[in-house]
């Protein structure tokens, strides 16, 4: 059954409306069968009316797609039983966007968001016998552009970047955002019934709804559960019945049963009950498990025999809570989950495409597994996409992940007339009780970027600040904010991201600086520093977004070009690229640290170029989320750190194209999302040059102390040889980060080098460090410390890979021998069209003899893996 009929109440009939429907344009010149749930774009894909959209220039040109309007029709049956229902309800879970709805020629509804659950009343619009459903669509960005010209103000941004090739007027519309372009994704605005529609027959009042709040007395030591239970009718119904609440592994509650008097609807009943005994708690992975409980409410009606109608969510047991406690200079700001501070470690997601019907469940499950693999504990849900599917929620449940859930209104300013907020009203509402039973969910954001925006200027709004700030005003905090907390008594509100947190409250919610590293968190992207240079840091309290672009691999670029377009600077890819400078910002970081390929007209120096974006990419990540991670347990002279968050930007893509993202479009690991694993490793050493001294500091995420050791190695680029080791004693409270220099006496490159005659100068050396535990076993990956630049690549010697499966230990994994006659910097394994991830990639290969794991995604044989293996390293893009 599909997420959304799997909250249908019961007590209902249903017809469910989903599968095939017919489409047409306006003028009827182009007709089809189309797939509900889904979209205009998927319907003319599966047709063969339109190619693939992420093929070359189609984001372009197939743009009169979302230019044209579209209506779906259908017909269906509906028996005798079925129409003599008291109340017959047409359940839209997902209209996407402005829509008429109408059934045997009688409207019945009109739609004008993409995130609410439209419910209506047919009842008088059915017969008995055939029927037809027609849903008419007008085109989201002609509604858009009429609504900014019918607005009394301007309400800025009127358009995206031109090199976004997008289109205007996103903000007079409660659509996804990025669906109008964004710095790293295309403009496909689509139009569609993209989630699930049914017939809903019932004769006595239905629970639709049902939110679940389990809250804890500390002092008490007991918790209480708040339930809001929701009753509908569309009749008249008056009378009394029992609302019975039951739990899944039995609790034992100290009242289970309720009186309630029903008459106007919906009806939203509260009841209050307390739990006897203990509870198995929900917690983040690596903290505890992720126990969860089922809960059903039911509904009887005096006289009847049996209950009428019940509704079943999973819930989980767990504390949020956001503390902000006073420091020497400003406030602290991080999260507690069952009174335990956790570091936040992950990253940002985004729609994982531009068409969400091909986002299944097997689509999200990898996405998030690949997070949880690369040792994160959380994602946020960035406001300019969609609130996700059931499916997605759900996993990050299972899988102990937490989500920053943020409701979707990104870097613009928004219209606040009543026509406006009462949609908004709406869909606030809806989302946060369709989504409030998720323990996975820890706090409620209020937007993305538009304080900032407001105090830094981006869209012009100095020429009349008293307008956009009492705008902002309105929307964040007199109407957004008010619904969230009555909605939600167990999870904190956040007015956006970033900002300066209970200062910006002080500051009536709009700082002057919300970017201040003394508060609340930051989003910071460098582009002219070296990003692998510590110094190019801020040092917040948290770091919410940052991140630097890398291109997606050769396999990826290739399924969606032709030959001629693989050069680095080739038409297509300057298509491709959305970020303004992005090219050229790429070109300058590489040029830092590598020699670029000679030549940019063959497919290997394109390869090579790509190459190049991921290790730069990768190695800036990890310099800058290990110095937050650095500063979790320290202040600085200027009392800056206390850092108890790094979410980068971005986990994911919607389309092959150059972006901030660890993931491909599809789920293929670049090798940020390698790095990412090591970096984020629960315990980890993190070594750092900074003012020509060598830091070495120890990181722990356990609620237990770690004992063990750190070997420092040194070695030549000509040599596998060791020229000398430096043991670490590593003592690490829980919970902590701490400098081990003491145990290193503050030792420069100069010093160090001086003692190894071979290593006498940095272009030809690079030290590599080792954790491992008291049972001398190795904890985690090696992390490396280049020296210089790769700027001499006679230094590198022909390592000679090769690359071979040796075994297949498990049904999917696949054990790989890696041989080199010579140390290699950044050796990369490939598996061509085969999708799977491997156990490490990109690494420093320091051993004759390297052993690694490839996890197949998919049906492969031995076989099958060694013809698409390929290993290659800096050397190859060298030479």
């Amino acid at each position: 059954m599909r997420a959304d009929c799997k909250r249908t109440p019961t007590g209902t009939s249903v017809i469910d409306l989903h599968g095939t429907w017919q489409f047409k344009n306006s003028n009827g010149s182009i007709k089809g069968h189309g797939t509900v749930p889904g979209c205009i774009h998927t319907d003319l894909i599966a047709t063969k009316k339109i190619d693939n959209p992420y093929y070359g220039y189609n984001d372009v040109n197939y743009r009169w797609i979302a230019f044209d309007n579209w209506t779906y029709v259908r017909e269906f049956t509906v028996s005798k039983g079925f129409i003599q229902s008291k109340n017959i309800e047409l359940v839209c879970y997902g209209l996407d966007t402005v829509a008429s709805v109408a059934i045997n020629n009688k409207v019945v509804g009109t739609t004008t968001n993409m995130f609410y659950r439209y419910v209506f009343d047919v009842k008088h619009a059915l017969r008995t016998g055939k029927n037809t459903i027609a849903i008419k669509f007008t085109s989201a960005v002609t509604y858009a552009a009429s609504q900014s010209m019918a607005y009394k103000d301007d309400i800025p941004p009127d358009c995206p970047p031109a090199i976004q090739h997008g289109e205007c007027h996103r903000n007079f519309i409660r659509k996804e955002p990025c669906s109008f372009s964004w710095d790293w994704g295309p403009a496909f605005i689509t139009q569609g019934i993209w989630r699930d529609i049914q017939l809903q027959g019932y004769n006595s009042p239905i629970i639709r709804d049902v939110k679940i709040s389990p809250l804890y007395n500390k002092g008490k030591k007991e918790w209480t559960l708040n339930t809001t239970v929701v009753f509908y009718s569309s009749s008249n119904f008056k009378g009394t019945g029992k609302l019975t609440i039951s739990i899944k592994p039995k609790l034992k509650i100290a009242q289970q049963t309720w009186t309630v008097s029903l008459s106007k609807y919906p009806y939203v009943l509260n009841v209050v009950t307390k739990i006897n005994g203990n509870v198995n708690r929900w917690w983040p992975i690596g903290y505890g498990n992720q126990s969860m409980y089922t809960l059903k409410a039911q509904f009887q009606i005096d006289g009847h025999a049996q209950p009428t109608t019940s509704i079943t969510r999973r819930f989980g047991f767990r504390t949020t809570k956001l503390l902000q406690p006073k420091l020497k200079k400003g406030y602290g700001f991080f999260f507690e989950i069952n009174d335990v501070p956790i570091f936040l470690k992950g990253a940002n997601w985004i729609p994982a495409d531009s068409f969400e019907s091909r986002v299944t469940p097997t689509v999200i499950r990898n996405l998030l597994q690949s997070a949880i693999d690369a040792n994160m504990n959380v994602v946020r849900n960035w406001g300019g996409g969609i609130y996700q599917h059931e499916a997605f929620y759900d996993i990050a449940d299972e899988l102990g992940l937490l989500v920053w859930e943020e409701l979707k209104y990104a870097c613009s300013m928004y219209p606040v007339d009543s026509k406006f907020l009462n949609s908004i009203k709406n869909e606030i509402t809806y989302q946060v009780r369709r989504l409030h039973h998720h323990p996975s969910i820890f706090v409620w954001g209020g937007n993305n970027e538009n304080e900032v925006a407001i105090a830094q200027n981006w869209y012009g709004t100095d020429k009349n600040p008293s307008l956009y700030k009492k705008n902002y005003v309105e929307l964040y905090i007199k109407t957004i904010r008010p619904i969230v907390l009555s909605e939600d008594l167990s999870r904190p509100f956040l007015s956006s991201s970033p900002s300066n947190g209970v200062q910006s409250e002080k500051d009536d919610w709009l700082a002057t600086n919300p970017q201040d590293p003394y508060y609340g968190d930051v989003h910071y992207y460098n582009y002219s520093s070296d990003i692998w240079k510590t110094s190019s840091y801020p040092t917040p309290r948290f770091a919410s977004e940052y991140g630097f672009q890398s291109y997606p691999s050769f396999e990826a670029l290739s399924q969606v070009s032709e030959p001629s377009d693989w050069k680095f600077n080739s038409s297509f890819m300057e298509h491709r690229q959305h970020h303004p400078q992005g090219t050229a910002q790429l070109l300058q970081q590489m040029n830092l640290h590598f020699t670029l390929p000679s030549s940019n007209t063959s497919k290997k120096s394109f390869e090579d170029y790509i190459f190049l974006t991921q290790i730069v990419q990768a190695v800036g990540y990890t310099v800058e989320t290990e110095h937050y991670r650095r500063r979790r347990s320290l202040l600085d002279s200027s009392n800056k750190g206390m850092t108890m968050g790094a979410l980068y930007w971005q986990l994911n893509s919607i389309w092959p194209a150059p972006s901030w993202s660890s993931l491909e479009y599809g789920g293929r690991w670049k090798m940020l999302q390698y790095y990412a694993a090591k970096f984020f490793a629960p315990v980890t050493l993190s070594i750092y040059e900074d003012q020509d001294i060598i830091h070495v500091f120890g990181m722990n995420d356990y609620q237990s102390s770690f004992h063990g050791l750190g070997l420092m190695t040194l070695r030549t680029w000509s040599s596998m040889k060791p020229l000398h080791a430096w043991n670490l004693t590593v003592n690490l409270k829980p919970l902590s980060s701490v400098s081990l220099d003491i145990n290193l006496h503050i030792i420069s490159p100069v010093e160090l080098l001086g003692d190894c005659g071979d290593c006498s100068n940095r272009l030809k050396c690079v030290i590599t460090l080792q954790l491992y535990d008291n049972h001398h076993r190795p904890v985690g990956a090696a992390s490396s410390l280049y020296l210089s630049a790769f700027k001499h690549p006679e230094l590198l010697k022909n390592p000679k890979l090769k690359v071979t499966v040796k075994s297949k230990s498990a049904s999917s994994t696949y054990k790989i021998m890696i041989k080199s006659s010579a140390i290699a910097p950044f050796t990369w394994l490939s598996s061509g069209s085969i999708r799977g991830r491997f156990s490490d990639n990109g690494y420093l290969t320091s051993d004759a003899t390297t052993f690694i794991e490839f996890y197949a995604w998919q049906n492969i044989t031995m076989k099958m893996l060694q013809k698409n293996l390929k290993v290659m390293s800096l050397y190859d893009a060298y030479n």
